[in-house]
């Protein structure tokens, strides 16, 4: 599974990556795609300055309304638990404003107002060096369906991946504000 993931991961990013700009369709993008894409391309170059994140890939469920927008980004750097958390509600959150805040998307959504559940994030940690011992160290952080995953190597299969924690939106966003560390604007 992990391995899939990854390769999914390489073909988002040679997909994404040939393109000159998301905005600029070499093929007929229908009006709400090239919004969606806008949108997304708008949070990904805002959140890779604020927060290091890199951007490497997109997600959408749009064939008749827009149901989910997703981002997926790399980070080049171990993050604990707290961190993983304090970025996905991050980037949610950047990507719920921008999209609740465009009048032209609103009509092609499937609800408004956006939720945490329409939303999908990906972010895709630095990989422990094959002989360091932390085998609990994060390799992937997920935000899916307004569930925050958290994950690393499954010691008893090297293929996949194991969750070690989930939570939802709601319950990230309050451990959050009872630590203190992220203040909603």
């Amino acid at each position: 599974m992990r391995y899939f993931l990854y390769l999914l991961h390489i073909i988002l990013l040679l997909n994404v990556g040939c393109h000159q700009s998301v905005t600029k369709p070499t093929y007929n993008q229908s009006e709400k795609q090239v919004l969606a894409n806008a949108i997304r391309k708008k949070v990904a170059l805002k959140l890779k300055k604020k927060t290091e994140l890199i951007p490497s890939g997109i997600a959408g469920q749009m064939m008749h309304e827009v149901k989910m927008l997703g981002l997926s980004f790399d980070y080049k750097k171990p993050i604990t638990m707290e961190k993983g958390r304090e970025l996905l509600v991050t980037v949610v959150q950047e990507l719920l404003n921008e999209v609740n805040a465009s009048e032209q998307i609103r009509p092609y959504l499937d609800s408004y107002p956006f939720q945490s559940k329409n939303v999908q994030v990906r972010i895709f940690l630095k990989k422990p060096a094959r002989n360091c011992s932390n085998s609990e160290q994060l390799v992937v952080i997920t935000a899916i369906e307004g569930v925050f995953k958290y994950k690393i190597d499954d010691p008893d299969n090297p293929k996949r991946l194991k969750v070690i924690y989930q939570e939802t939106y709601e319950e990230a966003l309050q451990k959050l504000e009872d630590m203190n560390i992220f203040l909603l604007k």
